[in-house]
């Protein structure tokens, strides 16, 4: 059994990359859409156009929009009506105004009740103003207009009519400018601009509109008809302003909140209430939560409703995809509710200033998730996501995003990527971890109340952080914000004098970096020490540039000393801690490519490994041994001394994987190197047996030792411990429909063989034992097993080779 265990590692590794690679089946919002549709790159004329849809909220100031619109050709997916914008000018002289509206018919545009001229090229409509305008009196401009509104060509943002819902979608993926509510409505379409709202919608065939605002009446009119009236008195942008008509029917409630009592509302249609209202089980929780990190809930009505595509955070009736939203609390509803709902605080009491720093609003929201789960499911928990959530981060941001990015002046095509969320979040958890919790709850309680109703841009959230907490924010900005990449440190040196219950500890730390342009600073890093009882002491100190010192005086003797054991900071690196007391298998998920198998064990043993995503220290001879630059592992622990381990690494050669730099130099020259601790040299371990497969490899190392761990390129003549490597093995037919004959040839063999087959799920399907040969044939049936790939394990006293089958009729 101790080579099926190989076996395994390999073809759960296998499984899982199949599995993250499958596309998404239904779009659930903007960072799941951005990956199903790649999003354009700005030209010169599109910048032109960003630019000038900000600067019009220089000149006027919108001040109330009043919307009546009738939504009741489903069969023609038309909408008609008129849309009242009342205005005031911001400097004299100004000649027109300009307006959004996507590809809708005009009926007449009106000025102060007087119908006026007009130009409109189907995207902008020009409006020149009539001479004697000033600064001081308020104007109205009112367009009627009609048609059938776009739908982005990435399925999310618009009006859309689907599944017998029309519904809007505020965020437009893959256009110019991303907010979409000229889809349906004209009006200033940016981030910046903020105004009141009025919105009658008229409906009819037993369809009632809800909408963002607060409800005024349903009123009954001919032909079935009836208009529902909603008021939203605190100023929003476009984006954030939504509507949904369907036979909808709802759960009304109400939550008691730190703040005050919030009245709840749940709107899908009738079949999907029941499974919804069990779905957002967790919603109280969320709004707790939120309220004691952010401040109160300001705006009255929490409402959700389902719709075919989503979610979009629209206030009051936020946007909420369908399968999601009757799925039953289950994480991945509870993360995409919660954050949804933080951005009830984070976007739209506060939004950002352009879609440079999509991140403030984003990684906030996303981090409220995590936020959600530390006050729902406690702390473990809560640690648990953020470190799934970074190793995520680590693993694909940089591929999904065309290279390492810095959060704030992310390229316009990645604006809804995986850096803004989900790096955004694991950059505002090291935001806490600067400030301390306190400050942190301070602070962003403050950035959200003095900048309410307004943008802020990544240099305004620094100084006011600042300036409310106390602390200098500028190194975190510039190392984790403005700045691409992560940096890393590891435990370089340990110096323990003392006795009894004094002992000094001297330690230094060495910094590294992963897509990084510069060495961060004042990095506020930590230390847990542990005793022979696993007795925990964390300490902290501050960090900079490459070398970093720092003393302690502890209360007992440090016999393991890990750095971010309390995982303060999203770094480049990735640790676990593992308590043993059993044999068996490990999960070391995290550790990426490592499995770990503990044969014996009569004492506990606390053991903590640490996936290191810099490149590690060069070889003595950079020459003959040409180190990752990728990735290396650390492992240590309070081990006894009859503790028995194993443990498998696999590196992947593929063009996206750590090891790509290794296989290309040549797959026959990678070892795995091995040094016991930071200040000695690296090494070949010398307990392993190493098997190229496909485009990476498997090394197996029996026994497995504290230290770290490495693979390299070795030129020159090495050794290896593997004795199959030198047997010649063929399979044919490959691909086989019901017999596959397998020959092994090898005239030194001294140990008996034993074949197994393993589908691509781990399992082991077959098994069989066959005497010491120098040539062995085994014609192997097929014809019961199902067309696919699977794995053949061939081993032989300490070697193994693993080969592909594939079943093909």
């Amino acid at each position: 059994m101790r080579y099926s265990f190989a076996l395994i590692l390999l073809l759960s590794f296998c499984c899982a990359l199949v599995l993250s690679a499958q596309p998404e089946t239904e779009v659930q919002g903007c960072h799941f859409t951005k990956k199903q549709f790649p999003l354009r790159t700005l030209t010169p004329e599109d910048e032109q156009l960003l630019l000038a849809s900000q600067g019009r909220s220089d000149s006027i100031d919108l001040l109330n929009y009043t919307i009546d619109l009738e939504v009741i050709d489903f069969s023609g997916r038309k909408i008609k009506g008129s849309c009242t914008i009342d205005f005031v000018l911001l400097e004299e002289n100004t000649a027109e105004m300009v307006l959004d509206l996507l590809q809708l018919t005009i009926d007449s545009i009106q000025i102060d009740g007087v119908t006026t001229t007009y130009d409109y090229d189907g995207d902008l409509i020009t409006i020149p103003f009539p001479g004697g305008f000033d600064t001081e009196a308020m104007h109205a401009v009112r367009v009627y207009y009609g048609g059938t509104p776009t739908v982005a060509d990435s399925n999310f943002g618009g009006l859309a009519f689907s599944g017998g819902i029309a519904y809007n979608l505020g965020i437009g993926l893959g256009e110019n400018p991303y907010n979409f509510g000229r889809s349906w409505f004209p009006c200033f379409d940016n981030f910046v601009e903020r105004a009141t709202f009025d919105l009658n919608i008229i409906s009819a065939n037993g369809r009632q509109a809800f909408c963002s605002g607060h409800f005024q009446e349903q009123v009954e009119l001919e032909d079935d008809q009836i208009r529902r009236s909603y008021r939203i008195d605190q100023p929003m942008t476009t984006y954030l302003v939504g509507i949904a008509v369907s036979d909808f029917t709802t759960i009304e409630s109400s939550h008691t909140g730190l703040y005050g009592e919030y009245p709840i509302q749940l709107v899908a249609n009738p079949g999907d209430l029941g499974n919804m209202d069990d779905s957002f089980e967790y919603l109280g929780d969320a709004i707790d939560a939120f309220e004691s990190w952010y401040g109160p809930y300001i705006w009255g009505r929490v409402g959700f409703v389902l719709t075919p595509v989503g979610a979009m955070e629209h206030v009051h009736n936020i946007a909420f995809p369908r399968a999601t939203g009757i799925s039953g609390p289950v994480f991945g509803m509870n993360r995409l509710m919660a954050h949804e709902l933080a951005h009830q605080w984070w976007g739209n009491v506060t939004t950002l200033s352009s879609p440079a720093n999509m991140w403030i609003k984003e990684g906030n929201a996303e981090y409220g998730a995590h936020l959600f789960t530390e006050y729902a499911f406690g702390h473990d928990a809560f640690i648990d996501q953020v470190k799934d959530n970074h190793l995520l981060v680590l693993k694909t941001a940089h591929l999904d995003d065309d290279g390492f990015q810095p959060l704030s002046g992310i390229p316009y095509e990645q604006t809804y990527g995986t850096h803004t969320y989900n790096k955004g979040a694991s950059m505002i958890h090291n935001m806490r971890t600067y400030l301390g919790d306190s400050l942190f709850r301070v602070a962003q309680s403050a950035v959200l109340q003095d900048f309410a109703f307004s943008a802020v841009d990544a240099e305004q959230y620094r100084d006011h952080l600042s300036l409310v907490s106390g602390v200098d924010m500028t190194s975190f900005f510039q190392d984790w914000i403005f700045s691409p990449g992560f940096s890393n440190f590891e435990l370089e040196t340990l110096d323990i004098t003392g006795s009894g219950e004094e002992y000094i500890v001297d330690l230094g730390v060495q910094q590294r970096l992963r897509g990084a342009t510069q060495l961060h600073t004042n990095v506020p890093l930590s230390v847990t020490f542990f005793d022979e009882n696993w007795q925990e002491l964390t300490q902290y100190f501050m960090a900079s540039d490459e070398f970093s010192t720092a003393s302690f005086t502890i209360p007992f003797e440090p016999l393991m000393s890990v750095i971010n054991h309390d995982h303060g900071l999203n770094m480049g690196r990735f640790n676990r801690t593992y308590r043993l007391t059993e044999t068996g298998n490990l999960n070391t998920a995290g550790t990426e490519f490592f499995s770990l198998s503990v044969d014996a064990i009569t004492d506990s043993a606390l053991l903590n490994i640490v996936h290191h995503w810099t490149a590690p220290d060069e070889a003595a001879d950079p020459q003959l041994i040409v180190m990752s630059n990728t990735h290396y592992w650390s492992v240590q622990g309070i081990l006894p001394d009859d503790l028995s381990m194993r443990a498998i690494i696999r590196y992947n050669g593929g063009p996206n994987d750590l090891d790509y730099d290794l296989v290309q130099a040549g797959n026959e020259t990678v070892r795995l190197m091995y040094r016991p601790t930071p200040d000695t040299e690296w090494e070949e371990y010398p307990y392993t047996d190493l098997s190229p497969f496909g485009s990476g490899g498997l090394a197996r190392l029996d026994p497995f030792l504290p230290g770290d761990y490495a693979f390299a390129n070795v030129y020159g003549d090495v050794a290896t411990t593997n004795i199959m490597e030198a047997a010649e093995v063929t399979l044919s037919p490959n691909p086989s429909d019901q017999m596959a004959r397998i020959q092994v040839d090898y005239p030194d063999a001294q140990q008996d063989y034993q074949l197994q087959l393993f589908n691509m799920n781990g399992q082991l399907l077959e098994q069989a034992n066959y005497p010491t040969t120098p040539h062995l044939t085994v014609d192997w049936p097929t014809a019961g097993l199902p067309n696919g790939t699977y794995v053949l394990n061939i081993s032989n006293g300490k070697g193994f080779r693993a080969i592909e089958l594939v079943v093909q009729r």
